[in-house]
């Protein structure tokens, strides 16, 4: 009598299980999609305390987290999502790689670095898209006057070799433009120290 009651109580636990696993999963899925993300993580958390090695919670959690510019709460439960399942490994970088690009092209310039250089450790595949968005950025910053920006991304460039001439190249232009910004300017003001009309020399 008393093992048929040990055996109906582990029936109803295998079969109850993989139901509130599902349900677990749902919620979460259906939370997300209506934008509830805190409902969402409670409930992902709630199926990681049924199953502390389920490797889809840990991953649909980091995705969360990375949604809303939680780096390190990202980075945490990836790690863990890849820790049970190594093939995560390129779906999670190719992750990064999207928010790094986003965080990019908003300026973020510091932010993306970051991302940019956690796609590589887990997909070193990603360097010439990298090298290249990052080469495109660096266009956009020279021409807009924020040299500073542009520097930055050197590093992530230079894992480029073809592309890093044309940075250099992009660089020369923006101080070629600098040098000449100030020769205008100088003489501009030459000339009102000296009380000349402006532009008294161009007609020689």
């Amino acid at each position: 009598m008393f093992r048929n009651i040990i055996c109906i109580l582990a029936a109803i636990i295998l079969i109850a299980f993989p139901v509130l696993a599902e349900d677990n999963f749902t919620k979460a899925e259906n939370f997300i999609k209506i934008g509830r993300l805190g409902d969402a993580i409670q409930a992902l958390e709630a199926q990681i305390a049924l199953k502390s090695d389920d490797a889809e919670a840990y991953f649909m959690l980091g995705d969360i987290y990375l949604r809303t510019n939680n780096f390190a709460g990202a980075d945490r439960e990836f790690q863990a999502a890849i820790t049970f399942r190594s093939a995560y490994r390129a779906e999670i970088g190719k992750k990064f790689y999207s928010a790094g690009l986003t965080l990019l092209n908003k300026g973020e310039v510091d932010w993306a670095k970051d991302l940019f250089q956690r796609t590589l450790k887990l997909d070193p595949a990603q360097a010439k898209a990298i090298a290249t968005a990052c080469l495109t950025a660096a266009k956009r910053y020279f021409a807009v006057s924020q040299p500073e920006k542009a520097e930055k991304l050197l590093p992530l460039i230079l894992s480029d070799k073809t592309l890093v001439s044309q940075f250099q190249a992009e660089r020369t232009k923006y101080g070629e433009k600098i040098l000449a910004e100030a020769k205008e300017e100088s003489s501009e003001i030459f000339l009102f120290f000296f009380g000349l009309p402006p532009n008294c020399f161009k007609k020689f």
